[in-house]
């Protein structure tokens, strides 16, 4: 199934993907960059020589406000061209017995086990 949603020409897929950095470039480069067609991460095989150049100004910046205007930017672009429709589900959901403690589920999906320990009793 993965590697068919990579290929060009399909009708429809489903997949995920997580910002685990938090920063701009880790979803809209790969989905959206024309230079990551396919299994990479752009499965829509977007182009658009404007959203290219915008993405990589952002990622060669170091000023955080050039990059979220430039990413800001972008993103108009590819809302308004919608090359895939994204769905976003809001809420994170962990199922934990209640003997177990201190775990933390960060809002990017990542689980922070660092502290965790089990009590004996629920």
């Amino acid at each position: 199934y993965v590697t068919r949603t990579g290929q060009p020409n399909k009708q429809l897929y489903l997949l995920s993907w997580n910002s685990s950095s938090g920063d701009g470039d880790s979803v809209l480069y790969p989905l959206f960059h024309s230079s990551e067609h396919g299994a990479s991460g752009n499965r829509s095989y977007y182009s658009n020589s404007d959203v290219d150049k915008l993405l990589m100004d952002a990622r060669n910046s170091i000023d955080q406000e050039k990059r979220k205007d430039l990413y800001r930017k972008a993103q108009q672009i590819i809302q308004e061209e919608l090359p895939h429709y994204t769905l976003v589900y809001p809420k994170l959901n962990m199922g934990i017995r209640k003997a177990v403690k201190n775990i933390v589920l960060k809002k990017n999906g990542e689980i922070n086990v660092k502290n965790v320990y089990v009590t004996k009793k629920e």
